[in-house]
């Protein structure tokens, strides 16, 4: 019994440290988003001078800000890293990468035969690529306009 008595009296002790590290880290993270804030400022005025020190109309839409994408980049980033962490560990992709080299390489009518998922990105990605070139058209009228 001593030691449960010991490990409750510890108990508001060790949850003041855990509030006093969470507000550190609340400290940091607040100093950081401010210091974001302040460079994505400065990039869009020097990018677009004609504000006069305003926010720009897009500043409320979503994925538009500097945070966001700086979070999307990291994200990515991890993802890179594990990938390429996880292709450390895979000791026989050097063979198997050879192996392949040597096989002959399927023409294109058999790729469509034997993978019919083709036919489907044969039309979506061109697709794609004139729906993008539409986003950033669209995307630097809005610049130029603003």
């Amino acid at each position: 019994m001593g030691g449960s008595l010991a490990s409750t009296a510890s108990f508001p002790v060790a949850r003041a440290h855990l509030l006093l590290h969470h507000a550190k880290m609340d400290a940091i993270k607040m100093q950081i988003v401010s210091q974001i804030a302040t460079l994505e400022h400065a990039i869009v005025q020097w990018a677009n001078p004609s504000l006069g020190g305003e926010d720009p109309p897009t500043k409320a839409w979503f994925a538009c800000d500097l945070q966001t994408a700086l979070s999307f980049a990291a994200g990515y980033l991890v993802l890179v890293a594990i990938g390429l962490l996880m292709k450390s560990q895979d000791k026989g992709w050097k063979e198997r990468a050879a192996a392949a080299a040597k096989k002959s390489k399927p023409t294109v009518a058999q790729k469509f035969t034997d993978q019919p998922v083709n036919y489907i990105a044969a039309i979506y990605n061109p697709l794609q690529v004139a729906l993008c070139g539409y986003m950033m058209w669209v995307a630097i009228c809005a610049a130029v306009r603003f």
